[in-house]
């Protein structure tokens, strides 16, 4: 039998202790090692944990976690890896953070005792008071973001404080999506497992029975809105001031509601108060329905709606020039979604949004637009609204673009070949795309690149070329004559978009008067505000862009992680482009995280249109914080042009 390394056995434990997923970067940290050593040792470790029926698992964006067949197994695997192991969980402060607000929001749900004395903190997680009294400013300074306070109560020690309705907002939002979604036990194992699944039938016969259109979405969070309810109800926690008196006669919703509440009031053995069932109410109010029918008719709210999403789309057609008018599944689906982004906005009911940070990295043009939206409806309804929703409306406008795309593709494509390498290559030239697109591409011609002028382009709709050419009314795609798969990846790629950009040049990009290192500011937008004045001072940019950065910056914070920002607009007009490279001399409080690496993005509109991978192409070199540092450390142009 293999046997595991000190190393190896002191990364088993950190995986273990995580009870989830914990990234390579922590695990890098707690071993004092690299992450690509990390890589490197997990890969021998997985053959070590063969003879235990257990695997480390990786997952992008979430980090590591042990798989394993069944439990026998697993604890014999503890048992031998932990004897003289630490325990690794509360090296790492973030990891402090979240079992302190774990304990003080259990603490302040299901307990006689709503605080605890900081020593006693201290020894179950073996750290010092020093230690403890710094994690606890993090910790409040995340309560303050849900409204809650961190308060001492006499010798008794610290506990929440704060609005009942805020409080439960906080328990959903971040207990149980933040923190337990990986987590073995969460808020939601306060009730059993029967109690559960009747609660969960309850809810579905209810949807059935008022035919209410809820998403999965929609419904885990109203399943978990109701079991944080119970629990509150127990300990005598309601909420109370809930107004019936605007609820239209007939709201099916409530209706709903009051049958939903008086099924769980059975089943658990509790009393829901009035207030409570509003709550309930609004719940079921603020959800998205999925489809608009037939018989769906417009109120009044539905036609100011619509006048609100016609002028987002005026804007956007002003701005960037691309035509949504005519897009009536665009328009319905923003119609009918926007109703549940206002009843959530107006019964202040937020949602998390676990697609956030994909939507913005995979579409980032989509994303932009809905911008366009979101800005116009603050505008006309005095309202804010925040990235969460705008991340929702981005998906309404990525299906628009891939429609706009699939409406402007023909059944068969008409393509000529230019080649001047003689007759027999091609000949295999045009058997070669015959064979492999046959289907899609009607082949009109081969000929040589001096009878161009000769030729009639009416119907043509793409050149496939052997040999560099520069024709500005058609499309070209340049290949090798004996066409490699990378030149057939081209090809395909221009069938199914109508790009013949198969991938953009990025490094073309970077250039030395656009790289500044040791930047010492310490604002983020004194950031952005000092780099698109240089790019516009460069002429790299007209006025309006420049200016555009800072709104686009407020609207939504540009950073993606692992100290990196990418500050972009798309309203204005680029007169070359490029990518401004930032070095700060150290670390800065962006919006949410530090940030270093600053990579200030001028690229045309229709670059935008045409390659919705841009963000993903250039976010990739950058998607581990190991190589980021790298790159600041090396502070070198060239080095950075190299990972592209």
């Amino acid at each position: 039998m293999l046997k595991a390394t000190s190393r190896q056995r002191d990364i088993i434990n950190a995986i273990i202790s995580a009870d989830g997923y914990i990234s390579g970067n922590d695990l890098a940290k707690i071993n004092q090692i690299s992450t690509k050593t990390v890589q490197r040792e997990i890969r021998d470790i997985n053959d070590f944990l063969k003879s235990y029926n257990c695997e480390i698992l990786s997952k992008r964006s979430c980090g590591y976690k042990i798989q394993y067949e069944n439990s026998k197994d697993y604890n014999v695997l503890k048992s031998i890896v932990g004897k003289n192991a630490l325990n690794c969980l509360y090296t790492l402060e973030e990891n402090r953070v979240e079992w302190l607000i774990r304990k003080l929001a259990f603490l302040y749900v299901d307990s006689d005792k709503e605080s605890i004395k900081l020593d006693e903190l201290c020894h179950e997680i073996f750290i010092s008071l020093s230690t403890l009294k710094n994690d606890l400013k993090i910790v409040k300074g995340i309560l303050n973001n849900y409204s809650l306070s961190l308060l001492r109560k006499g010798n008794s020690g610290v506990y929440i404080s704060g609005d009942e309705a805020k409080f439960r907002y906080f328990l959903s939002d971040y207990i149980v999506h933040k923190i337990s979604r990986e987590k073995s036990y969460s808020i939601l194992d306060m009730i059993d497992e029967k109690s559960s699944e009747s609660i969960k039938s309850i809810i579905i016969n209810v949807i059935n029975k008022y035919d209410l259109n809820i998403t999965d979405l929609g419904f885990d969070n109203l399943f978990n809105h109701i079991v944080i309810t119970i629990t509150r109800i127990k300990n005598d926690k309601i909420i109370h001031s809930q107004e019936t008196k605007n609820i239209p006669i007939g709201d099916i919703e409530y209706e709903a509601a009051i049958n939903l509440c008086r099924h769980i009031c059975e089943l658990m053995e509790i009393e829901f108060p009035s207030a409570e069932v509003i709550y309930i109410y609004q719940h079921l109010k603020s959800q998205n329905r999925l489809f608009k029918d037939d018989n769906y008719s417009l109120d009044k709210e539905d036609s100011n709606n619509l006048n609100t999403i016609r002028k987002a789309l005026k804007e956007i057609y002003l701005q960037i020039g691309i035509d949504f008018s005519r897009d009536e599944i665009l328009q319905n689906g923003l119609l009918i979604h926007l109703k549940s982004v206002l009843n959530r906005i107006k019964y202040k009911m937020k949602i998390r949004n676990s697609l956030l940070d994909e939507i913005k990295k995979n579409y980032a043009l989509a994303y932009e637009l809905a911008n366009f939206l979101s800005r116009a409806i603050e505008e006309d309804m005095c309202i804010d609204v925040d990235e969460n929703e705008v991340g929702f409306l981005a998906l309404h406008f990525g299906g628009a673009l891939e429609r706009m795309n699939i409406k402007g593709r023909k059944d068969m494509l008409k393509v000529i070949i230019i080649c001047a390498s003689g007759m027999g290559t091609s000949i295999l030239l045009r058997s070669k795309l015959a064979n492999t697109f046959g289907l899609k591409i009607n082949i009109c011609g081969v000929y040589p690149s001096y009878k161009l002028d000769e030729l009639d382009f009416n119907d043509i709709d793409l050149i496939i070329s052997t040999i560099n050419l520069e024709y500005k009314n058609l499309p070209i795609i340049n290949v090798s004559p004996i066409l490699s798969d990378t030149d057939m990846n081209k090809i395909n790629h221009f069938i199914s978009t109508g790009n013949e950009n198969y991938k953009l040049d990025i490094k073309s990009y970077f250039k030395d008067e656009l790289f500044s290192l040791d930047l010492d500011m310490k604002n983020y937008l004194d950031v952005v505000d000092y780099m698109s004045n240089k790019m516009y001072e460069l002429g790299y940019i007209d006025e309006v862009m420049k200016n555009s950065y800072i709104e686009r910056e407020k609207l939504s914070s540009t950073e993606i992680g692992n100290m990196v920002a990418i500050p972009h607009a798309i309203v204005g007009e680029v007169k070359k482009p490029g990518i401004y490279v930032v070095i700060l001399k150290e670390p800065i409080k962006w919006v949410y995280a530090n940030v270093q690496l600053v990579m200030m993005i001028a690229v045309d509109k229709k670059v935008f249109l045409e390659h919705e991978n841009l963000f993903l192409d250039i976010y990739n070199p950058v998607d581990e914080l190991y190589k980021v540092e790298k790159i600041i450390n090396k502070k070198d142009l060239n080095y950075i042009k190299k990972q592209y």
